[in-house]
């Protein structure tokens, strides 16, 4: 008789530690950000990880903060030793850049690649800005074309910091939108372009 397995054990359950997040915190920073310019970004929109220890996983300040914990999806591009990606919540997928100082010191920690066995695992993330970057700048950063057929302003995570938190390569088959196709952030930018548009004639 063939081995049957259960559409409920088919597929890993994602980590009880990765919430729906990145359109709660990108969305008001949007708006925060004026009309007149909303591709200002964040500057400390993460605070730094503490000092890495063999116990970071069970660092409050870690584990009670959602805003910590990306999933990787894929590794889209390495340039002048930054890192390009695009990386996941429980409801949304991002644009992450990798700075060289963080590639440094991950690969420093681990011995590995940053973008060697990582797709699908489960990062927390520290020193973290907020930027709104111009379609065109993202797709030729990011080496995704489909982004030219989307929205006119891209959010990016710069992250300074990272770390493993769980490296078990959970795959998902289902469809994670991007944060700029969700309909607040959609309508978000809609009015900060129009109170942009506005104000020159104010």
């Amino acid at each position: 008789m063939p081995k049957v397995v259960l559409a409920s054990r088919a597929h890993k359950a994602d980590s009880i530690f990765l919430r729906e997040w990145l359109v709660d915190a990108v969305v008001p920073a949007l708006e925060r950000s004026g009309a007149c310019a909303p591709w200002a970004g964040v500057e400390c929109f993460i605070p730094a990880l503490p000092p890495a220890t063999a116990t970071l996983s069970l660092e409050p300040t870690v584990i009670q903060n959602p805003k910590r914990f990306l999933r990787i999806v894929r590794f889209t591009r390495v340039h002048d030793f930054a890192v390009c990606a695009v990386a996941r919540d429980a409801g949304c997928c991002i644009l992450v850049e990798f700075t060289p100082h963080c590639v440094s010191n991950f690969e420093r920690r681990y011995h590995q690649r940053i973008t060697s066995s990582t797709v699908n695992s489960l990062f927390v993330i520290g020193n973290t800005s907020l930027l709104f970057y111009a379609r065109s700048d993202a797709a030729a950063a990011f080496e995704v074309p489909a982004l030219m057929n989307g929205s006119s302003t891209l959010p990016v995570l710069r992250v300074g910091d990272c770390a493993i938190f769980d490296q078990d390569q959970v795959e998902s088959h289902r469809r994670f939108p991007l944060v700029q196709e969700h309909p607040r952030f959609v309508q978000s930018l809609d009015m900060a372009m129009q109170g942009s548009v506005l104000s020159r004639y104010t």
